[in-house]
């Protein structure tokens, strides 16, 4: 897998046992995350955003189709980093979503502040849009 730093260049990154891969595009980058987004990830995952947004990015695709587990702590997190992207003029739209991970978003009320999309070629509409 090749890493390389800094806005508008792959870079893939462990954290615990939770592994972020981005994918810059023309509109909007994607982060493939794998594993859980959780208490125990949340500092890190937050860390790794911020690097992000410093780096320019304003648009973000939160691929979740290989998150196996997501919590009120991980979830808090990414309304965090929405926040800041929303001040910023930016984007956040969550894509492949488990049933699991929508009904904890659901169960917990964060599902009319939250942009969650079928797959990428959804999201790139909403991030056109100006949604996020």
């Amino acid at each position: 897998m090749r890493a390389r730093g800094g806005f508008g260049r792959e870079l893939a990154t462990e954290f615990s046992s939770r592994r972020l891969e981005y994918r810059p595009g023309e509109f909007a980058t994607v982060l493939d995350i794998h594993g859980s987004i959780d208490g125990m990830s949340q500092d890190r995952f937050r860390e790794e955003m911020g690097s992000l947004l410093k780096s320019g990015a304003r648009h973000l695709i939160l691929d979740c189709g290989d998150v196996d587990f997501i919590n009120s702590s991980g979830l808090g997190t990414i309304l965090m980093i929405k926040d800041e992207l929303n001040r910023l003029g930016g984007t956040l739209v969550l894509i492949r979503m488990s049933d699991r991970a929508r009904m904890v978003i659901e169960m917990l009320g964060f599902a009319p502040v939250l942009d969650v999309a079928e797959n990428e070629a959804q999201a790139l509409e909403l991030v056109a849009r100006g949604t996020g």
